[in-house]
């Protein structure tokens, strides 16, 4: 017979589904598992009591079958609101204490015995998601509140209630956490509602049972369960916080109680003193008065006093029995039949000693409080029914809209494609006479796909046979395959962008000759340890014809759109277009363009970005800055600069700079682009305006976020890109970076402006010197013109080594960051910045002589950097690592399955 689904409730309030049947047994997870044997089983019959079978087992499977039953459902339900709602009941009916309370201390007990035996259930079914889990604290809370409701533990039993002399914020403090004490059996709630819907579910499954429609029960459940849960938890949080925000305005602290037992004390002692001055008098009704002005002040409040301990009507005084009446004002009260519904109010000291009052005896107020305490037991039982109201509604709310939006088209697609291809499977299986050993199977969601994409790939196999490798065939096999048989030989293609041959016309300009004479060290050129700072200018101009014609990236690209004739007219010309500025000068430029291009190597730019598109980066880069006078746009813009009022305010000088670099480009000789066709220099010109006009910092901001934004979108495959260079990386080279080709080049121009401090310290420390300077300069200017001095231009004021680590902290690492994580291979930039950061708060230190709060501060945020960096420094390995385990998990996984499909094992 087919196994059988019975439904267990496990405390992380979802519902699992576990298979009886005289040939399964079961696995911890409570799913169906069928047994080696193909004859009669030989696993465990556990309903048949078998001595063989382990403690554990048998266990796990009284444990299932029992919360699985009715029995368990009611008994769960009906301790739950006997929990919640039990002693509230007896507070506001008014149960008398004898044999009230030990009626409800058994049934409390008894309440508390099955919540313990819950998690010992809970832990015996499932272990492994229930122990240690959110719902195991909460059931433990739950059952632990109990104790505060059993009288003979920590109850409060048959005794009255006094009065505390705790400050008010204390008593208040207390009140809600009377109410707080509930959280762990509200979350039972939970429990209750995944019942409910789980046997509508299975409902549901059985009136459509027959039909062809395949249900996704497994993510239906899954998902509703799992999202009404944490809203459920949502609701009751926020309904627990509700009375702690009240902590300080309700219940207000009423010292009238103890005000009224002064006053009386004070009355009675003055009572006496009247009957010991006057010798005649022997009764004396003031005290009297005093009782009934205290009755008729409580007269209009839900509260008053029913009895008077302490002040007795009959006494000696001075040798003579007098009358002091009063206390029996209040014996014809009724008193409350619950001590608990009562509140004593005790003196702390005694005016005149008496019998019940001296040696430990004090005088009491009792207090009847049946109407206080009704309400706030109402009170509770309200806040309660509107919390279960609100899980109910927001969960059969969630659920309905999970239905509506992701169930019901998904059990349709399921559907689908389930009748589809095991149509297309039956008629494979059958036209080659396999039988399929699926036929009959059932199935989950999640194994549905992965079944249903291995049987596209047999009949994939099925339908093809063999594969033919081409290169390992003769002419006359070759032959045979092509004519004869027609097969179609895919060519692959390759990721990167460029297909185009070049032209006759630029075939000669391709040759394999060099053009630059290098005198330095071609890995020196090679490297980031490369200075512009430290070459002489012929040196730079030979290095420069090194990048851009004799290196891997240059032969592929430059010298498919100009000759060294041109390019040497051209870089001479933009020299002479850059100024004698200490930062941004041709220096600077070369320094870009070097950048520009290791950036390009390092991240295989080849294989994703066209030949027009990496050159025309690099000629941006050698032209980012043309004729910058080492102002900063938003000065041009606050002196009302030509530049400005020409271009409108909107990044002046990079609009300056693309307009500079055409100029010179319109010129025959020094045309960048000469051999280049109509396409390529069309977009060479958006490629140099588009990355030039982004190295204006108003941008930079809206890079770091779009950059970031992309990383999260793609995360994971970002994440299998950075140590693989397979498969994984040619799916990022197509899904992220060729889908903006532009966003890219725009980043690699300003990473490489702004990347300084990714270099050598050496490095980064001369190019820093140099810009503030130039802000130096600009500031000098500011203070003559009378306008406001820049944060970083005021010579007076900045400390050059703690400007450095403000440039870095807050603008180039964010940035830096957000790039190594789409492009893992740039990490040593990382790794350097972190580094150069250390030295800048190291430089700090000894020139400003910092405070040891400000040098902790520096030191936490160098610390941020440090750890980031290293993580990124390590990501490769470590994802590397993370895929050799999947991979080997896989293995072994296609191993089980080629097992269990051994009797296709032809078609394999």
């Amino acid at each position: 017979q087919p196994p059988q689904p019975i439904d267990v409730l496990t405390a992380s309030g979802n519902t699992d589904t576990a298979f009886q049947s005289p040939h399964s047994s079961h696995n911890n997870n409570g799913k169906h598992r069928p047994t080696a044997s193909s004859g009669p089983s030989t696993a465990t019959d556990l309903s048949k009591g078998s001595l063989t079978a382990p403690l554990l087992a048998r266990a796990h499977e009284w444990a299932t079958v029992f919360m699985s039953s009715p029995m368990y459902s009611f008994l769960m339900l009906s301790s739950i609101l006997l929990a919640l709602f039990g002693g509230g009941i007896y507070i506001v009916a008014d149960v008398p204490d004898d044999p009230g309370n030990d009626i409800f201390d058994a049934f409390m007990t008894i309440v508390m015995i099955f919540f313990l035996l819950e998690v010992l259930l809970n832990i015996a079914v499932n272990k492994r998601e229930y122990l240690w889990s959110f719902f195991f604290w909460m059931d433990l809370a739950g059952t632990a509140s109990l104790i505060f409701d059993i009288g003979y533990l920590l109850g409060s039993g048959a005794s009255w209630r006094e009065q505390s002399n705790a400050d008010a914020v204390i008593l208040r403090t207390a009140r809600a956490a009377k109410v707080g004490t509930r959280v762990g059996r509200l979350f039972k709630i939970i429990k209750c509602l995944s019942v409910v819907m789980k046997q509508r579910d299975l409902k549901h499954r059985q009136a459509a049972e027959g039909s062809n429609e395949m249900e996704a029960k497994v993510i239906s459940q899954r998902l509703a369960l799992v999202l009404s849960t944490r809203i459920s938890c949502l609701v009751i949080i926020m309904a627990l916080i509700m009375p702690f925000l009240q902590i300080g305005l309700y219940p207000e602290a009423d010292l009238s109680m103890r005000s009224w037992g002064q006053r009386l004390e004070i009355a009675y002692s003055d009572a006496i003193d009247e009957l010991d001055a006057n010798s005649s008098l022997i009764e004396t009704h003031s005290f009297q008065s005093t009782v009934e002005d205290m009755l008729v002040f409580y007269s209009t409040l839900d509260y008053s006093p029913f009895d008077l301990e302490g002040f007795p009507e009959t006494l000696v005084v001075a040798g003579r029995v007098v009358q002091v009446p009063g206390q029996s004002l209040l014996s014809t009260l009724k008193s409350p039949e619950r001590m608990q519904n009562g509140l004593k109010v005790s003196l702390e000291s005694c005016e005149v000693e008496r019998a019940g009052c001296g040696s430990g005896e004090f005088p009491a107020i009792y207090f009847d409080f049946r109407v206080p305490n009704t309400l706030e037991v109402i009170s509770d039982f309200i806040l309660i029914f509107l919390i279960i109201f609100g899980m109910v509604i927001v969960s059969f709310d969630l659920t309905r809209t999970l239905n509506l939006l992701l169930v019901k088209p998904m059990e349709r697609m399921l559907g689908v494609l389930h009748t589809y291809a095991s149509s297309i499977l039956d008629t494979v299986l059958t036209a080659n006479k396999i039988p399929n050993p699926e036929a009959d199977k059932e199935y989950i969601e999640t194994d549905l796909l992965e079944d249903l994409l291995r049987k596209l790939a047999h009949v994939a196999q099925l339908s093809t046979h063999f594969k033919v490798d081409m290169e390992g065939l003769d002419n006359e096999g070759k032959g045979v395959m092509l004519e004869m048989m027609h097969v179609q030989i895919s060519r692959s293609k390759s990721i990167g962008v460029e297909t185009n041959a070049p032209s006759i016309k630029t075939l000669h300009s391709l040759s394999s000759h060099r053009v630059a004479s290098l005198t330095i060290n071609e890995d020196h050129v090679n490297s980031w340890e490369f200075d512009v700072l430290g070459l002489t200018a012929a040196e730079l101009s030979q290095a420069l014809l090194h990048i851009f014609f004799d290196s891997s990236l240059g032969s592929k690209t430059t010298r498919r759109f100009v000759t060294p004739e041109i390019f040497t007219c051209f870089a001479d010309a933009a020299r002479e277009n850059y100024l004698a500025m200490p930062y941004h000068c041709y220096l600077h430029a070369c320094d870009v363009v070097h950048t520009s291009w290791r950036v390009l190597s390092q991240v295989q730019a080849d294989r994703w970005l066209s030949a027009i598109d990496q050159y025309a980066l690099l000629v941006a880069a050698l032209s980012h800055d043309m004729g910058h006078f080492g102002r900063a746009n938003p000065f041009l813009v606050e002196t009302k600069h030509e530049l400005a009022l020409r271009y409108n305010d909107s990044s002046p000088l990079e609009n300056m700079h693309c307009a500079k670099l055409f100029e010179l480009a319109s010129d025959p000789k020094r045309d960048m682009f000469a051999l280049a066709d109509k396409d390529d220099r069309k977009q060479a010109r958006k490629v140099c305006i588009g990355t030039i006009l982004h190295t204006d910092n108003v941008h930079h901001m809206e890079m770091v976020r779009d950059i970031s934004t992309i990383y999260e979108v793609n995360s994971e495959l970002c994440e299998m890109a950075a140590g693989s260079s397979g498969e994984a990386y040619s799916r990022y080279l197509q899904d992220v970076l060729q889908k903006d080709t532009m966003k890219w080049l725009q980043l690699f121009l300003h990473f490489a402006d702004v990347s300084n401090p990714t270099k050598p310290f050496r490095i980064c420390k001369a190019w820093a010197w140099r810009v503030i300077d130039e802000f130096f300069d600009q500031g000098d200017e500011e203070r003559r013109l009378g306008l406001p001095v820049g944060m970083l231009n005021d010579r007076e004021k900045v400390n050059k080594p703690g400007s450095q680590h403000g440039f870095i902290n807050f603008m180039v690492a964010p940035l830096v960051f957000a790039t190594v994580r789409l492009f893992p291979t740039l990490h040593p930039m990382s790794t350097q910045m972190a580094y150069n950061l250390e030295e800048w708060r190291e430089l700090w230190v000894q020139d400003a002589n910092p405070s040891q709060q400000d040098i902790t501060k520096r030191e936490e945020e160098v610390g941020r950097i440090r750890d980031t960096a290293d993580d990124l420094a390590v990501r490769p390995e470590r994802v590397l690592a993370a895929y050799s385990n999947r991979r080997s998990s896989v293995s072994r996984g296609s191993t089980r399955i080629r097992n269990s499909m051994s009797n296709l094992g032809h078609i394999q």
